[in-house]
């Protein structure tokens, strides 16, 4: 069963258009999801360690370049899926900038 590129082509469209409409119908709510688990790898998972006494530090150039050319400490050049998911569901939970896990408003 051979997938064609053009159905590819479609189906990727249709999921594109999907969260199109979840962010666009986002705004007329306050929270579509009151939290986000994301488990897995480094693809979702970056790290970040400034609150901890090390020499390895992510929080300088060139980390956060394409991200609004601004370090987060976090180790990625820019967003990740999650950070994404994150700003589709507007949960807002930015637990690399507050460990305490407090909402950033």
């Amino acid at each position: 069963m051979e997938i064609s590129l053009r159905k590819l082509w479609v189906i990727s469209i249709l999921i594109i258009q999907q969260f199109a409409f979840l962010a666009d119908a986002s705004h007329s709510r306050k929270k579509i999801v009151p939290a986000l688990y994301v488990f897995g790898d480094s693809t979702v998972d970056a790290g970040n360690n400034n609150n901890l006494k090390t020499l390895a530090k992510a929080n300088k150039f060139p980390y956060g370049i394409d991200f609004n050319n601004c370090s987060t400490g976090r180790f990625s050049n820019g967003k990740t899926i999650a950070d994404i998911i994150d700003w589709v569901c507007q949960c807002r939970l930015h637990t690399w900038v507050c460990p305490s896990l407090k909402d950033i408003k």
